[in-house]
């Protein structure tokens, strides 16, 4: 028992120095980048592009605020968007709501055969006309959007549609994430 507690301690203490490690060589990067650019690129009038290039443009719009505040500001955001194509995936999902009064057998069967994706149908009520309705959900991917409007443009061109973006989709056929 007690040489399982130590051997955990020490794969947690290797990870923790493999973050810290981690850690000192972005560090470090960030650091000969910012002189390289500030010390030798700027002074000369010379741009290397990217967020160097917006960061002087930020400055000579608001001279009041340090070029290195711009650079933290715009690589945080950059970051931060990287971080999220990571994390969710760069096969984004796209929730499509539907409600629909008459032809929702077209749209259905649609979905189904030339789409290959399931619905989700969810019986509803109109608040204004009190009438039943149903809701007809499902969730595809970006690039079958335009096969999907038109599909619904053909059979309804009055029908109400919500279209979502979706932060992450777990199932079978359908997950952001690679099945391995």
């Amino acid at each position: 028992m007690v040489s399982m507690m130590s051997f955990r301690r020490s794969a947690a203490g290797r990870n923790l120095m493999q973050v810290l490690w981690n850690l000192v060589l972005i560090i470090s990067g960030s650091c000969i980048c910012a002189f390289a650019i500030n010390g030798t690129l700027i002074p000369r009038g010379f741009v290397s592009g990217g967020v160097t290039g917006l960061a002087l443009v930020f400055h000579y719009v608001m001279p009041y605020l340090p070029v290195s505040a711009l650079y933290t500001l715009i690589y945080i955001y950059v970051g931060s968007h990287i971080m999220d194509l990571v994390v969710t995936g760069l096969s984004q999902r796209k929730s499509v709501d539907l409600i629909i009064s008459k032809s929702r057998g077209e749209i259905i069967t649609g979905i189904l055969k030339e789409l290959n994706h399931g619905v989700t149908i969810i019986k509803g009520q109109g608040g204004y006309s009190g009438e039943p309705t149903d809701i007809i959900y499902t969730v595809i991917a970006f690039r079958e959007l335009a096969i999907m409007k038109k599909l619904i443009n053909q059979a309804n061109p009055h029908a109400f549609v919500v279209v979502s973006d979706t932060a992450e989709v777990m199932g079978y056929r359908i997950g952001n994430q690679p099945h391995w």
